[in-house]
Parts: structure tokens; C-alpha cells; sequence
């Protein structure tokens, strides 16, 4: 009896762990490969510090923000103080600015977005025409200038087939965003078309937001040798800002706008809003001289207008921005990447007085030129599968 029981334990343990070993599988990973530094590199294999996002992170249900995305990451916060107001902070680096984000460098497709006063408008951008973001955290991106708090690469992408997408969102907190997205092309020649709208009234009082974008992305390869890339957009972009409470007035109503306080009005009086309209192409082109010399080269332009009436004063800019990068690479047992980045801009502002929303005298007049160089330097030397030693430097003016 005894040795009936043993034998039957004995069968049941042998077949648990077969069912045990036949349900763990193994999947094999693919590598992903980004485009960063100014080379292709495997993420696992990048001696910098990464944060890589795909669509799916990028705006898995809201298409409207990359806040859910960007706070997924390691070491990266970014807040939204009312919507289309952001801020971000790249390992606790962050520099205020009043309205867009500041001492970050951001790229849309290698091409330079944020504008030689080292001013980026982020919620321009559309988050569902991003098909992958790259972070690089802390001031071991000095092959994208000076910025102490890192960079963040954009890249939309193509389909390599026709495809046209129509999407209508009506966010559970109200309000409306309507998009289409249009691609054309094939793995030489591509077309892309992407135009949205989004209107949306915010939780408190004073902070709705209206956006209207359209870009055009154009691609040509000439197989492995080159390629010609062209970016474009234009988006108009109107939110309102409601202003700080009091612990006090947000615990009377959290909802309300910044009351009116001594010889300041309110921002319902006075209409705070920050409105955008804002224009930029870039155009990149790269070519493959033989298995060891390359090079690529970018000119963009952009433009900002702004129109900014606050509690206290009316303010209007003009931001004309001009971008020129140019890289060279050289592959042997030592691989070098030698180029520069230049940016200037001119950023002439009118400050009048607000009286209720409506320009009052002229107070303050500036006319400010920029101008930002910058050259770097970077060699890898690979010396087993194991190891790869790299050293880079920039000169920054």
C-alpha cells in the first residue's frame, strides 16, 4: 500500500512538472536600435543613459498630452499646471520659463525645434504623430549643445504603404480633438499629411485650450548611398491661464481662476491667455561617400508669433529663428563624428498695459539677437563585444 501511494506521489510530481516546464516558454526579444548621438546604436549597447518611448507609450489613451507618457520614464517629471502649460525636469534640472520649456534640447526627425534662445514650445507638438521619443539624461548630451538637463529626440516616421487614418476623440472631461493622418509612399519615396484639431474647456475656470496643427513630411532615399528629408508645419494654439490660489481660495473652490488681489485684476478680468502661431520647415539631407566616409547636413527656419495679455500687462513677440547643423562620419577601427550647430534668432517684444483684455499703453520695447555655436567631437573605439570606450567633448559660444 505504501509503496502504491509513493509510486502514485511520484507520477503526480512528474507530470506537474512537465505541465510546469511546457508552460514556460521562452521569447526571445528583439534589439531596438535608435538613432542617437549620431549613430545607430542598440540600447543595450549605448553607454549613455536612455529612455526610449514607442507609440503605444507615447499616447496609449490620450492623444491629446505626452504627460502620461514622459512620467513613465526614470528620473523624468513633467507637470501641467493648466492644459497646454508644461513643464519638464530631466534628473531635478529644470529652469522656468514662462510659458514652454526651458535647458532641454528638442529635435523633430535630427532637425532642431527648441530656438536659439534656448525656449521650446512643447505643447505645440502632436503626441499621435510620434511614432518613437528618445531621452538622453543629463549633460552627457553635449553633441546637442549646452543644456544641462539632457535632450529629447522626436521621431514621426513613415508608413511604407498608402494609409490614411481618421480619428475623433471626445475625452471623458469633455471637449473634442479630431485628427486625420495621410501616408503615401513606399521604402524609397514617402508623403505624409497630418492635420488635427482639439477644443477643450479645462477643470477650473479660465482654462480652455483650442489647437489647430497641420504638417507635411516628405522622404526620398537613394538606396543606401543618401537621402533627402523635408519637415513642416504650422499650428495656431490659444490657452488660458487661470493663475495660482491661496490654500484658502482652493479650499473654498478649487475650480476657480486667480481672483482679483489689490490693484490686480483677475484673470477672467483681465482674459489671460497665451496664444501661439508658429511656422517651421527643416530640410536634411545625408549621403554615404563609401563604406567609410558620410556626412548629413540640416537647415531649418521657424517662426513664432506670440500674443501673451496677462494680469498685469499685454505682451506681444515676434521670434524669427534660423538653424543650420552639419555632422561628418568617419567609420574605421576608430569611429569619429566631428560637426557643429548653429542658431540664431532674433526676438523683438512689445509690452503694453491690459485693460481687460485689450491693449492699453505701450510700456517696454525690446529688440534681442541670439546667437548660439556650437561644435563637437566623438570617437568610439570598439575593443571587444563587451567593451566600447567612448570619448566625447563640445565647444560651446
Amino acid at each position: 500500500m505504501n509503496f502504491k501511494l509513493l509510486l502514485l506521489s511520484l507520477l503526480i510530481s512528474v507530470h506537474a512538472l512537465s505541465i510546469q516546464s511546457d508552460s514556460l516558454k521562452t521569447t526571445e526579444l528583439t534589439n531596438v536600435e535608435v538613432k542617437v548621438f549620431e549613430k545607430s546604436r542598440q540600447k543595450l549597447t549605448s553607454p549613455d543613459a536612455l529612455s526610449i518611448l514607442t507609440d503605444k507609450v507615447i499616447s496609449p489613451t490620450n492623444g491629446t498630452s505626452f504627460l502620461s507618457g514622459l512620467n513613465t520614464q526614470a528620473g523624468v517629471r513633467m507637470e501641467e499646471r493648466s492644459p497646454g502649460s508644461y513643464r519638464i525636469a530631466i534628473r531635478g534640472s529644470s529652469l522656468r520659463a514662462p510659458f514652454g520649456v526651458r535647458n532641454i534640447k528638442v529635435y523633430w526627425n535630427q532637425i532642431p525645434f527648441t530656438d536659439a534662445g534656448n525656449n521650446t514650445y512643447l505643447s505645440l507638438l502632436e503626441p499621435d504623430l510620434f511614432r518613437q521619443i528618445i531621452i538622453t539624461k543629463g549633460p552627457g548630451g553635449g553633441i546637442y549643445g549646452a543644456g544641462t538637463g539632457g535632450a529629447i529626440l522626436f521621431n514621426s516616421g513613415f508608413d511604407l504603404k498608402n494609409k490614411v487614418k481618421f480619428q475623433t476623440m471626445y475625452p471623458s472631461l469633455g471637449g473634442l480633438k479630431t485628427s486625420i493622418d495621410i501616408n503615401l509612399g513606399n521604402a524609397f519615396k514617402n508623403h505624409r499629411i497630418y492635420a488635427s484639431q482639439w477644443q477643450q474647456e479645462g477643470f477650473r475656470v479660465q482654462s480652455a485650450i483650442k489647437k489647430q496643427w497641420i504638417s507635411y513630411e516628405f522622404n526620398k532615399s537613394f538606396g543606401t548611398s543618401g537621402a533627402i528629408n523635408l519637415t513642416s508645419y504650422y499650428g495656431d494654439l490659444a490657452y488660458q491661464t487661470p493663475g495660482g490660489l491661496t490654500l484658502k481660495q482652493f479650499q473654498d473652490n478649487p475650480r476657480n481662476a486667480r481672483p482679483a488681489a489689490g490693484i490686480f485684476k483677475s484673470a477672467v478680468d483681465q482674459q489671460a491667455t497665451f496664444k501661439l502661431k508658429s511656422f517651421g520647415i527643416g530640410a536634411q539631407i545625408s549621403n554615404q561617400f563609401n563604406s567609410q566616409w558620410g556626412w548629413n547636413f540640416i537647415n531649418a527656419f521657424q517662426y513664432n508669433q506670440v500674443e501673451n495679455p496677462t494680469i498685469r500687462n499685454y505682451e506681444l513677440r515676434d521670434e524669427p529663428n534660423f538653424s543650420s547643423r552639419g555632422v561628418i562620419h568617419r567609420k574605421g577601427i576608430i569611429n569619429l563624428d566631428a560637426g557643429y550647430e548653429w542658431q540664431s534668432g532674433q526676438f523683438d517684444s512689445q509690452t503694453f498695459g491690459n485693460k481687460k483684455g485689450i491693449k492699453d499703453t505701450l510700456q517696454l520695447t525690446q529688440n534681442t539677437r541670439l546667437d548660439q555655436l556650437t561644435t563637437f567631437l566623438q570617437a568610439d573605439y570598439e575593443i571587444n563585444t563587451r567593451w566600447i570606450l567612448t570619448l566625447s567633448g563640445s565647444l560651446n559660444a
